[in-house]
């Protein structure tokens, strides 16, 4: 038996010998059959099927002559760089390291054995058996070599560079070592260097795939684009399946704004790798960029689980939530990237913004602050500590954040412009003038300076205004969403009306609209409500759902899903009651809601939106003259374009002067506007009246006592002592009307006058005494004195206002006449008329659909004779 055994293993290595393998494996299989312990048939069959190609097939059988003879080395060396070939790190270290016990002194051995623990991820023992090697054997350039990948892959690329040029130069001819060379330089961000090594590498071995996607890359990075991507598609040409070239073709094409093409290449990749985290987090990035929210996130989800420790997939599909507007899920997300790493500034600053927009206002100033505290000069995060300051009514140290975040950035106009809006907000006026005569250039220039609501409060000119919103207009479409419908869809034969608001809630708007929503006539109009905000369950809301066909709460849905929705529902007249207010999404208008589209109400100004259709105004808001500064054509209304709500509550109680912290026996005058309506110009006027009336005292609204703190020190200023302005704490609505009644005489600003503030004074009967300039917010309350039957009220000339606020002081019996007629004309007066208001907007809408249906673009429309218009502006 032994002797058929020795013939066979004989005749089993002569034709392993000759290169037959097709003939010696048989025969070697034959006779491990035979005797299961034969070590040289196990042995030489291994080798021989790893010579065949058969990798995977060689490992049991070199296992089986390893485990057969300890001592011997060579099987335990095969069995290990086999399995290495195979990146069986584990096991191969095992074997590697068998064989180093018998062979200690082996430099190869420790090499290999080093490449194996790399690969487990023990790069600190690779490179300690890779410096042993090269202890044993100083010339050994793959030793130097391979120490140089570890060092990389631990950041050590100083050292690296040093091992590289090392191999290098002990193999010229090395192309390995020149393109760790090469990696090594990008790491420094060497450029230049790291290209000149690459492309010595790739002279060295043109077929190097590795070497011209590493060339590739270091072009790139020098903005050398086209040479850059040449050398990628050399790489691919050679290799197309080779995932680090389509990764940073990918990239190079994304940078480029190709999406497609980036797209295209990342999903090559990962059809070669499906678990490469590089591409899934590529892929992920530019689904984000194409606004395809919800594939970006289960592509980040996908690089999550390749990657759980990378910080960038939890990052990623953060933004992603953030700009599907998932907020609560936006912060999470943020929060386990920051979990995996707190030392990101940038984390904590986005984790703040998304706390703030679902209003955790504390823990979104904590977030900033932590940004602050790892980046001391993040101007960002600056600015997103005095928004949330100023939310939270501290505006004082909003400010102080803010004179940083210019300290940091000088040159940037937004953070002016919101450094400008806080001290307004407080009444610090010390620079003022200097700070608009800095404002008009820019705003002319077309920067943005100040947002469109702010411009309203400081220049009365509809001029600025319209430039104003034009410039922040400019930057909301989003051209990947799609088309605007055109088509009417009159279903029912019914016109479909959509209000788009952030403020179906106990707030000044539904104070105004909530008879409007009722008065609707249902039989000719479908209303639907797109709730922007997730307003909490108030009475107001109570009351105006049931006056809509459909409510929506679109607060958490992006752009692409609210523009979906309003299409399924086949809405006609998309009505935006936000505009450029807080909570107002203008980018809806800007895509396209409906095929008419209207600002109404809410922003008292132009959108200066090319895609909204009408404005809604009156002969006093917008006279003849001043529409060329209004990118709408103007529907007008016969009477004032505010509606208001007649069965508005007013408390039963009856407020005392003394209660009040009012003097009973001044005059009192008073005015509730915003204190951020309250300019130096108006201020000024005010003091001149109350010098002029000596025992008279002004009654504001308190917002903070930094605002009542400026107001009394600029009072002190001109002559008038601070004891004299009154400050009334905030009140339920139905309360703070019934105590104006305590007042005399409602004293309004220019140029952003009263609006509802003036219409509750209105109700409660207490005159309001206006200045009327040429912008819409200047001329509002003259349109609701005019609709109250008292056009008398309001003042042509800054002069004439001081002048009758001084003579109503004066001449009580004046001012009683004024109360008696506003108490006559209370519930008469078209002011307060909502069924006829409701009425005469319906026929502005069916103009509106009529134009339309007859393929006529949109004009300015009158819902009366245009004589009518013409008498009611020369009214005033």
């Amino acid at each position: 038996m032994q002797s058929n055994s020795a013939g066979l293993l004989n005749r089993a290595q002569n034709a392993h010998a000759a290169g037959k393998l097709a003939s010696a494996i048989p025969l070697y299989e034959q006779l491990v059959r035979a005797e299961p312990r034969n070590f040289a048939a196990h042995y030489y069959l291994g080798i021989a099927y790893y010579q065949a190609g058969q990798l995977e097939r060689s490992v049991p059988f070199l296992k089986v002559a390893a485990d057969l003879r300890p001592a011997a080395i060579e099987a335990h060396k095969d069995l290990g760089l086999i399995l290495l070939r195979l990146k069986d790190y584990g096991p191969a270290e095992t074997s590697l390291a068998q064989a180093l016990k018998l062979q200690p002194g082996n430099p190869d051995l420790l090499v290999n054995r080093g490449i194996a623990l790399k690969g487990l991820g023990r790069t600190g023992d690779a490179v300690s058996c890779y410096r042993k090697a090269i202890a044993l054997r100083p010339a050994f350039a793959e030793a130097h070599h391979n120490l140089g990948n570890g060092l990389l892959a631990v950041g050590a690329q100083e050292e690296a560079l040093v091992a590289f040029e090392r191999a290098a130069s002990l193999k010229p001819q090395y192309w390995e070592a020149l393109l760790g060379m090469g990696q090594a330089l990008l790491a420094l961000e060497r450029g230049a260097d790291a290209a000149a090594a690459l492309k010595r590498a790739v002279s060295v071995n043109p077929r190097a795939a590795d070497a011209h996607q590493a060339l590739g890359v270091a072009l790139l990075r020098q903005g050398k684009n086209e040479e850059g991507m040449a050398a990628l598609h050399q790489a691919l040409a050679i290799d197309p399946t080779h995932v680090a070239a389509l990764v940073a073709q990918g990239a190079a094409l994304e940078q480029e704004g190709r999406l497609d093409g980036a797209l295209a290449s990342y999903d090559a990749a990962l059809a070669t790798n499906p678990g490469l985290d590089d591409a899934l987090l590529g892929r992920a990035g530019v689904l984000r960029q194409l606004r395809r929210y919800d594939e970006a996130i289960n592509a980040y989800d996908r690089a999550i689980a390749a990657a759980p420790e990378r910080v960038e997939g939890y990052r990623g599909a953060a933004i992603a939530f953030y700009r599907k507007r998932e907020f609560a899920a936006a912060a999470r997300s943020f929060d386990a990237a920051i979990k995996r790493d707190g030392t990101v500034a940038e984390l904590h600053f986005l984790r703040g913004q998304a706390l703030k927009e679902i209003g955790f206002l504390a823990d979104a100033l904590v977030a900033a602050n932590d940004a602050i505290a790892l980046n001391a000069a993040y101007t960002d995060a600056y600015v997103l500590k005095a928004r949330l300051l100023s939310e939270l009514h501290q505006s004082e140290e909003g400010i102080a954040a803010l004179e940083k975040a210019r300290e940091l950035d000088p040159g940037n106009d937004r953070t002016f412009g919101l450094l400008f809006g806080e001290k307004m907000r407080i009444g610090d006026w010390r620079s003022y003038d200097e700070d608009i005569a800095q404002i008009l250039p820019r705003i002319a220039s077309g920067v943005e300076i100040v947002d469109p609501f702010l411009a309203l409060s400081h220049f009365d000119s509809p001029a600025v205004q319209l430039r104003c919103a034009e410039i922040y207009a400019a930057d909301i479409l989003d051209r990947s969403l799609p088309p605007r419908r055109m088509n009417l869809a009159l279903r029912d034969d019914r016109i479909a009306i959509g209000y788009y608001s952030g403020d179906f809630r106990d707030h000044a708007m539904m104070y105004l609209m909530a008879e409007l929503f009722e008065r609707h006539d249902s039989s000719r109009f479908r209303i639907h409500a797109f709730s922007l905000t997730k307003a909490p369950d108030s009475a107001m809301r109570k009351r105006v759902m049931p006056f809509f066909d459909d409510f929506h709460d679109v607060d958490e849905m992006s752009d692409r899903e609210i523009i979906a929705l309003s299409r399924a529902e086949e809405i006609d007249i998309a009505v935006d009651l936000m505009a450029y207010t807080r909570h107002g999404r203008p980018s809806l208008f800007a895509a396209g809601l409906a095929p008419l589209q209207v600002n109404y109400l809410g922003y008292p100004g132009t959108m200066g939106l090319s895609g909204v259709d009408y404005i809604v105004a009156d002969p006093v808001l917008i006279p003849e003259e001043a529409r060329p500064f209004y990118s709408e054509k103007v529907a007008y209304l016969p009477n004032s374009y505010q509606p208001n709500d007649g069965q508005r509550e007013i408390a039963a109680k009856s407020f005392t002067r003394a209660e009040l912290g009012l003097p009973d026996e001044s005059f009192v005058y008073c005015c509730f506007n915003n204190s951020l309506k309250i300019t130096p110009p108006v201020f000024e006027s005010w003091m001149r009246i109350l010098r002029q009336v000596p025992h008279s005292v002004l009654w504001l609204l308190s917002y903070t006592p930094a605002v009542e703190g400026n107001l009394r020190r600029a009072a002190e200023a001109q002559g008038v002592g601070g004891e004299r302005l009154v400050f009334a704490k905030l009140a339920d609505t139905p309360e703070h009307i019934a105590r104006q009644r305590a007042a005399d005489l409602f004293l309004d600003t220019l140029p952003y006058n009263a609006h509802t503030t003036a219409s509750d004074a209105l109700w409660a009967g207490l005159p309001v005494l206006t200045l009327m300039g040429q912008s819409f917010t200047s001329r509002v309350a003259g349109s609701l004195l005019a609709a109250a039957g008292i056009p008398e009220m309001i003042a042509p000339s800054r002069e004439a206002y001081e002048r009758m606020a001084v003579m109503f002081a004066e001449d009580r019996a004046a001012l009683a006449a004024v109360r008696a007629t506003l108490q006559a004309n209370r519930l008469s007066c078209a002011l307060f008329d909502c069924e006829r208001y409701a009425r005469d907007l319906e026929t502005l809408f069916t103009q509106m659909i009529e134009r339309h249906r007859n393929g006529l673009p949109p004009d300015h429309l009158f819902a009366c004779e245009m004589g009518t218009v013409r008498d009611q502006a020369a009214l005033v």
